[in-house]
């Protein structure tokens, strides 16, 4: 139903088709389908990039970013 709306030559190439295959191959359950849309639970993400390779869009990016200081 969702992925209907991102076929055709107007459609957006930044659009995900909502069909799971990320969060189907994610080990640690960080990635749930939400209204159709794939979100990240940046706690339980691991880097391990299957959702990346898995993305038929190929619209999954990682990225690394630096942990927050701990003050004591």
């Amino acid at each position: 139903a969702c992925n209907t709306l991102f076929n055709g030559k107007l459609a957006c190439p930044y659009g995900c088709l909502g069909f799971g295959d990320c969060a189907a191959v994610c080990p640690t359950g960080a990635i749930s389908l939400v209204d159709g849309h794939a979100h990240v639970d940046p706690d339980k993400c691991v880097g391990c990039g299957q959702c990346q390779q898995a993305c038929p869009k190929k619209i999954i990016f990682l990225y690394s970013s630096e942990k927050k200081p701990i003050v004591m």
